[in-house]
């Protein structure tokens, strides 16, 4: 099983009371799904360290769960913030889906995008 970013896991095996094993199909089903919301925060994690790294975006971030991000920013900033940030994550996330979606938005081959300040206009 893999996430779309080539993440690889091996299925577990279960048995049932007749000593038959068989593969979790909970498993099978959701380790693709979520391993790939994984690979969209990370990347997009990157992204944003990359910014505020070179002081182009003044934020803090405080935590991470599942498919959110909380961070604080200053007020005068928020609405910029969350929009340049909700870009961001539905960039990231077409970036690793134009494997099945050709037609989505350039990539390159480290998984990144090309031009990022496109984002925040």
């Amino acid at each position: 099983i893999t996430s779309l970013n080539g993440r690889i896991r091996r299925p577990e095996m279960a048995m049932k009371a007749h000593k038959k094993s068989y593969l979790n199909y909970t498993q099978l089903v959701n380790f693709p799904i979520q391993s790939t919301c994984s690979d969209f925060l990370k990347l997009t994690l990157r992204i944003l360290y990359s910014l505020m790294s070179s002081n182009q975006l003044q934020i803090n971030i405080v935590l991470t769960a599942h498919d959110e991000i909380v961070l604080t920013c200053s007020k005068k900033n928020a609405q910029t913030v969350q929009n340049l940030v909700s870009g961001i994550m539905a960039f990231t996330a077409g970036c690793r889906a134009t494997y099945f979606i050709p037609t989505g938005p350039e990539c390159s081959s480290r998984g990144g995008f090309r031009n990022w300040r496109q984002l925040g206009g």
